[in-house]
């Protein structure tokens, strides 16, 4: 009997699809170009979706066969742990989310540590965009994690470009430092934990990102504190740098055109009293631009009724995010110079700068001049805060027996921390010196700079 028009044969046998979820289709133009495409059904958005597989390099039966069967296993294993409870993949933009997140930043950390996520991150954006061709954050993954880990580790070091446009770098045939390669990763880390704490990256967890961008070794460096002899040295070439004058300078030339003789005007902005002040409390440089005359507390009692001056950070204002406490009585020199100080320009609300803080920008080109132009020892302000932690912690006189646990406290890090990197660094220093300037030997160089002694002969230094 046969059959009617759309009757099924009962008895034939249905043949499986290889590759059950993902189908072949191949599509031909009226110019007879023909190209293979790919469809399936996305398990978390349930939406139809397709790949052409020539821009897949998918291109002979074979291989088109096999990347259908891949793809088919792949979203039957995304279906189980959908059942499993995994969260379902969304489709954020990557690029917006990053936009997100240094909104977030300006809002929560210093300008400085946005500027440092721009540097860094900017660049890790980029790549997964150009190279892994991600357009969603809820595409990264462990495997580009560890591929973006090795880039980094490779790429070598970088200079400026010379006699090209400001800003131009190329590469150079030496390796980054380990320090630098940390840096990189631990700002990548930072912001996909924030993708993380925010749901988006289900296909991360802590313990991967942390694997996938763990640093790299790096040998432990000694601390180098600056000896007596430096730190007279550069509390000299301060003072110099502050007393340096114009001799005749164009404004004053204006107003007075048969003027020959300088009018004394200042040179540079004064940094002598900021030198002083981190090298005698331990401030991150940070702290120290940003201190305000509320937070200092000229006439503070110690516990035994003595008038020796205490600094009060908030929490805002220092790097952990913890208020800390400076006794000024290991300085009295130093309280002397804040007095003088307060009297100058107490009305003004930063101690150093006046209306506004004085800039970071100011204070790395104050650094470099002491060095090059004033014979200042070479120094960061790192050091300084350096050398005031190793003075406290191996004084004998100034805190006795717990001098790791007030050193760490006066400079706000850990005992661990002073016991590891500071404690026996520094020898020599005078049995009887109850203060930093007696411990570190500036005693006269900084009576000179509490008076407002100047030398005679305001000249700079000789040029390295």
């Amino acid at each position: 009997m046969p059959k009617q028009d759309g009757e099924r044969d009962r008895n034939k046998r249905r043949v499986r699809s290889p590759h059950p979820g993902v189908t072949l289709r191949k599509r031909a133009w009226k110019s007879g170009a023909t190209a293979w495409y790919g469809r399936w059904r996305d398990p978390d958005s349930g939406r139809e979706l397709e790949a052409h597989l020539g821009k897949l390099r998918v291109t002979s039966a074979e291989t088109r066969r096999k990347w259908a069967i891949a793809k088919s296993k792949d979203i039957t294993a995304r279906e189980y742990a959908l059942e499993r409870g995994e969260a379902r993949l969304t489709e954020t933009s990557l690029r917006s989310e990053w936009d997100a997140f240094l909104t977030t930043a300006r809002g929560s950390v210093r300008p400085r540590t946005v500027g440092a996520y721009e540097d860094v991150c900017g660049p890790f954006i980029d790549w997964l965009e150009t190279v892994r061709h991600i357009e969603f954050v809820e595409q990264i993954d462990r495997r580009t994690l560890s591929a973006y880990r090795n880039l980094v580790i490779a790429q070598p070091k970088s200079r400026p470009t010379v006699d090209a446009p400001r800003g131009t770098r190329e590469p150079t045939d030496d390796r980054r430092a380990p320090a630098t390669i940390n840096r990189v990763l631990r700002h990548a880390k930072a912001l996909v934990n924030h993708w993380r704490m925010a749901g988006l990256v289900p296909l991360l967890h802590r313990d991967a990102i942390s694997e996938a961008l763990r640093g790299v070794e790096q040998e432990g460096k000694r601390a180098d504190p600056l000896q007596p002899s430096e730190c007279v040295k550069l509390i000299e070439a301060a003072i110099c740098h502050d007393a340096a004058r114009f001799k005749l300078t164009r404004r004053e030339h204006q107003v007075r055109p048969s003027a020959k003789t300088a009018w004394g005007t200042p040179r540079y902005v004064p940094v002598a009293p900021l030198v002083a002040f981190v090298l005698l409390t331990g401030c991150r440089i940070g702290e120290a631009l940003s201190l305000r005359w509320d937070d200092v507390h000229l006439e503070a009692i110690d516990m035994a009724g003595r008038v020796v001056g205490e600094v009060l950070l908030e929490p805002s204002a220092t790097k952990t995010k913890l208020s800390r406490r400076i006794d000024l009585a290991v300085s009295p020199m130093l309280r002397a110079l804040l007095v003088r100080l307060h009297a100058q320009n107490g009305v003004t609300p930063y101690v150093f700068g006046g209306t506004a803080p004085l800039s970071n920008s100011r204070a790395v080109a104050a650094r470099r001049r002491l060095i090059d132009r004033f014979d200042g020892p070479v120094f960061t302000w790192q050091r300084l805060r350096v050398s005031c932690a190793c003075y406290l912690t191996n004084a004998p006189a100034i805190f006795g027996g717990s001098s790791i646990f007030r050193s760490a406290e006066q400079l706000g890090h850990s005992p661990l921390v002073a016991h590891k990197h500071y404690l026996g660094v520094m020898r020599g220093i005078p049995h009887d010196a109850r203060t930093l300037e007696d411990a570190m030997g500036i005693r006269r160089v900084l009576e000179r700079l509490v008076d407002g002694q100047t030398p005679g002969e305001q000249r700079e230094g000789p040029a390295r």
